[in-house]
């Protein structure tokens, strides 16, 4: 698909319009910047909810929750219809910006990027695929000038993950904790 349009201006009363160009990225990332926020709100409100709970249920033991009365097939498909709706957000912001799509952009290895960096940052929490996601582009950008590198420190970093944090990253701090309180114990007693 090409020559997709790029966002009509958006009028805030008393400041200039904030006009979408090929000029800058400026307001494009703002534009970003406040569906991102307005989504992760809309996620962090679902996970704490009636709904967030019956998913963690169904996400332990499909079978079990059956068995206490969840219809589990019906919440899958609210739960897909959900994150579907997340990704097509994402999606008309991403085709909007670059105006142009192009098969080749989605290949199925995004799709397996997106579930390292959840699972190295954890999924039992909701701050956790944030934190992996955080990881990755730190790590993508440390290593744009080799990039060839790239698959194979995401490599290294799920395997080290997957070794010793198996909760994922998130678990980081309640693990380093104990160690930090012995270790202010010992210089204490000295």
């Amino acid at each position: 698909m090409r020559d997709i349009p790029r966002p009509d201006a958006i009028h805030i009363p008393g400041l200039p319009p904030v006009e979408f160009t090929f000029l800058s990225h400026v307001p494009y990332y703002y534009l970003i910047l406040v569906f991102m926020l307005f989504s992760l709100l809309i996620m962090y409100l679902l996970e704490r909810s009636r709904l967030g709970a019956i998913a963690a249920a169904v996400r332990e033991s499909k079978t079990l929750a059956s068995f206490v009365g969840i219809r589990v097939w019906w919440y899958e498909m609210v739960i897909f219809v959900i994150a579907s709706a997340f990704a097509a957000l994402g999606g008309s912001l991403y085709a909007h910006y670059t105006t142009l799509l192009v098969p080749l952009e989605f290949y199925w290895g995004l799709g397996i990027y997106v579930c390292i960096w959840a699972v190295v940052g954890g999924t039992g929490d909701f701050i956790g695929p944030i934190v992996g996601t955080i990881v990755f582009s730190l790590a993508r950008e440390f290593l744009r000038p080799i990039p060839q590198l790239v698959p194979m420190v995401y490599g290294l970093i799920l395997a080290a993950t997957l070794a010793f944090l198996p909760e994922g990253l998130i678990s980081l701090p309640s693990k380093i904790l104990p160690w930090i309180g012995k270790g202010l114990a010992k210089i204490k007693e000295r």
